[in-house]
This record gives structure tokens, C-alpha cells and sequence, in this order.
């Protein structure tokens, strides 16, 4: 069965697809923006990034389809650093999001605003 995962202002749509039609599934995060998602083709899990106005960015997985959803902690920079003198190094905004592929087992990328790319080696555990 095929899904389709829809990241929206308003939240997570899913639907799937039963012989040549597309059906509405389930819709999660209801009323917070999810910025993108993916569907990890090795294990099967979907992650979906939320940009909560009030919380930030947020990250999350279901390893169950949908049918539960796990926060997992959204990478951020080393304590310390800085965008540029006296301003403090924060992600903003969870952008890009892709696996290591079939050969990397485990890892995962995610670009963020300001610009920078995390590394996972342990599925998304730490960045």
C-alpha cells in the first residue's frame, strides 16, 4: 500500500492508496505547521518536522504508521556558538530532511535555517 504524507499549516495529512484511488487516512498535529516529512524506506518510519510558533521546531517519528508519535529531540547548535558576534547560534526552521541510503543504515541529514546540516548516525536518537 502506498502513503502519501502532507505537510501543511494546519498539520500532518496522510493518505493512502487502495487499488487507483487515494483515500484520506488520518490527520495528525491538528492546527501546527509541519514544514516537511519523510517516510525512511529502510525502516519504515515516517518523520514529520513541526514549526510550532510558540515551542519552535519540533521533531518527530512514528515508527507504527501513524498510529503513535514519538518527540524526538531536534538537533541544534553546540552551546556557546554563534551566528555571528553576540548573537546566539538557533535553528529556526527544519528544511531538508533525507536518509544516508540503503548502504548507511541509520543515518539520517536535516538542513535547518540558519544554515546547517546535522548528522544522525543512530536514527534521529542524536544529532
Amino acid at each position: 500500500m502506498a502513503n502519501l504524507l502532507l505537510g501543511t499549516r494546519k498539520g500532518l495529512i496522510v493518505y493512502h492508496k487502495e487499488s487507483d484511488e487515494w483515500k484520506h487516512q488520518a490527520t495528525h498535529f491538528l492546527g501546527i505547521p509541519v514544514s516537511l516529512t519523510l517516510v525512511d524506506e529502510r525502516t519504515h518510519t515516517w518523520w514529520a518536522c513541526l514549526d510550532h510558533g510558540h515551542w519552535g521546531c519540533k521533531l518527530h517519528r512514528s515508527e507504527d504508521r501513524g498510529e503513535t508519535w514519538e518527540e524526538v529531540e531536534a538537533p541544534k547548535f553546540a552551546e556557546g556558538m554563534e551566528m555571528k558576534a553576540g548573537v546566539p547560534a538557533t535553528v529556526k526552521y527544519l528544511w531538508a530532511f533525507a536518509h544516508g541510503g540503503l548502504d548507511k543504515p541509520g543515518v539520517l541529514y536535516l538542513g535547518t535555517d540558519p544554515g546547517a546540516l546535522f548528522r544522525s548516525s543512530d536514527n534521529g536518537n542524536s544529532w
